[in-house]
């Protein structure tokens, strides 16, 4: 038998996730030829069902070596030495360099090495403190931001890995990985998926096509697409994706190389920038008739005093002519507010740090300036002014409101009743929040389901334990995962031998295509106009 295990090369994976090879079916070919699913998980030597080996150090390097890692992907940093070197493309820098290496020889010349060099080397020392400060500035600022972009970058997702569901830091990522997605997840990495339902993705940032795209397993017979491409949306849907491209080696990612370039001025830098350059101009054209005042003085002395044309050409006219350059040259330096954008630049970072002190975390200066002035901040609340965190606090049942922190025990329910409440919640939801040892609830995946069930380990029974049987035994017949256009998600499920079809919406939405409830007693009672009166009231309630 042929050994497959990293048969594909980092630019093969490239290939198959090319959008134009995607849409001509040479991806799904590629990939059938070589021999379908089975063939992949021998390829990036990975387990469908229980993930990677994070334990196996040797072959996280082997993967790293082959296909790359997932850390972001960011311009190379100039170095100090460049930084330097950049501040030499100022003209005035060159300017200054230029008089002061002439005012060193013609000082030597003159007045010997002794006394000749001051003037020179404070022209130098000048230069130096200039560009010491901008370039230690310039780098300083560059490290911040980096640390900055970090934090404002971080993302997370599910993984499964040694066989337990994982939510890790998608720098973590590697190729092989096992990820869990769902509506609303922006992908991070180039995936192929392994089974799914009903997922539909916007790739309009990488395609350009606004239509939503379909996708479903290789498994499927005739034309299909299994490529989740990074950069691209879930609308709709959940599934199970291994990682194939990660990083630069990802279409987002080689997409991102591409279009890297250095961010752009603040409209206040530039405002600043306009400034000093309209007055390093009047500088400019004061030091050139400065130069030439002095210039026609100086030769209107010597014609008055009678010296021959010979004295034109000697070293004392040159020392002369030399002082008259730097002094017009030290009218310009003195014209142009260079540290005037410097010192912006430097309140602005500095500003920013002042502002994550407050919790208020700026990514760009141009942000920056707008948030320092504003006096009031319209923003989101969920995530933002809050933890993100949800409890379920009240809870309608058999025509009652149950206050779950007020000693609400499950007991107080018909049996029959929170066993499907229960079950349902444990089936019909996607989350995956983490029960630690000491009994205290992760919440992970959507807030909502989450809080739902913690309800359901209130309840006495344990979700973990209802989705491993339904999972084993095949119970879960059919999934419509929850869409904006539907308002609702529904799960066919067998439960005690019949089917039963769990659907979660909102409560308005569904109650107009429900027909019967389960009264007090537990009986299948048809809805009337009473009970639907007392749901209204019930909504309103819990919306105050």
């Amino acid at each position: 038998k042929k050994d497959l295990k990293y048969c594909l090369s980092a630019k093969d994976v490239q290939d198959l996730f090319q959008p134009d090879n995607v849409r001509e079916q040479v991806s799904v070919n590629r990939l059938r030829d070589l021999g379908g699913l089975p063939a992949v998980e021998q390829i990036f030597n990975t387990n469908f069902a229980n993930g990677l080996d994070i334990s196996n150090a040797d072959d996280l390097a082997a993967r790293v070596e082959k296909y790359g890692d997932n850390l972001p992907i960011m311009k190379a940093p100039k170095t100090f030495m460049e930084l330097i070197l950049e501040n030499f493309e100022d003209e005035i820098l060159r300017l200054l360099c230029a008089s002061a290496a002439v005012s060193l020889v013609l000082g030597c010349l003159t007045h010997g090495i002794k006394e000749g060099w001051l003037e020179g080397a404070s022209i130098l020392i000048a230069v130096v403190i200039i560009v010491s400060v901008t370039s230690i500035n310039n780098y300083l600022k560059e490290k911040q931001f980096r640390k900055l972009n970090e934090i404002a970058t971080r993302k997370f997702c599910h993984v499964v890995r040694n066989g337990k569901l994982e939510y890790v830091d998608v720098v973590t990522i590697n190729c092989g990985d096992i990820c869990e997605v769902e509506t609303g997840e922006i992908m991070s990495v180039d995936g192929l998926l392994l089974k799914g339902n009903n997922i539909s993705a916007d790739e309009s940032s990488i395609t350009g096509e606004t239509d939503l795209v379909k996708k479903v397993s290789i498994d499927t017979e005739g034309k299909c697409n299994p490529f989740l491409i990074s950069g691209s949306r879930i609308m709709e849907g959940t599934g199970r994706v291994m990682v194939i491209g990660v990083g630069k080696n990802s279409q987002y990612g080689m997409l991102k190389m591409k279009i890297q370039q250095d961010p752009d001025p603040t409209p206040l830098q530039e405002k600043l920038t306009l400034l000093a350059d309209q007055i390093g101009d009047i500088g400019k054209y004061s030091a050139l008739v400065t130069f030439l005042a002095m210039l026609l003085h100086f030769i209107y002395d010597c014609a008055m005093s009678g010296h021959s044309f010979n004295y034109f050409l000697s070293y004392e006219t040159a020392e002369e002519l030399v002082e008259y350059f730097i002094i017009a040259v030290s009218i310009v330096v003195v014209a142009v507010p260079e540290g005037l954008p410097l010192a912006v630049t430097i309140a602005l970072a500095y500003s920013v740090g002042k502002m994550k002190d407050e919790n208020n975390l700026v990514r760009y200066l141009q942000a920056c300036e707008t948030m320092g002035g504003a006096n009031n901040i319209c923003t989101d609340k969920t995530g933002t002014l809050t933890k993100n965190l949800m409890t379920v606090v009240k809870l309608y049942v058999q025509g009652d409101i149950k206050d779950i922190n007020a000693g609400f025990k499950s007991s107080s329910l018909k049996d029959e009743i929170s066993n499907l409440l229960c079950h349902g919640i444990s089936v019909n939801s996607n989350a995956n929040p983490k029960v630690n040892g000491d009994g205290s609830f992760e919440q992970i995946g959507n807030k909502t389901e989450c809080a739902m069930l913690e309800l359901v380990m209130k309840m006495g029974y344990d979700f973990r334990k209802i989705r491993e049987t339904a999972e084993k035994d095949a119970l879960i017949l059919k999934t419509h995962p929850f869409s904006s256009a539907r308002k609702k998600m529904t799960t066919i499920y067998r439960l005690a031998g019949s089917n039963k079809v769990f659907t979660k919406g909102a409560p308005d939405f569904l109650l107009d295509k429900c027909t019967h409830f389960l009264d007090k007693a537990g009986a299948v009672t048809p809805i009337n106009d009473l009970f639907r009166k007392e749901i209204a009231s019930v909504i309103s309630k819990f919306a105050s």
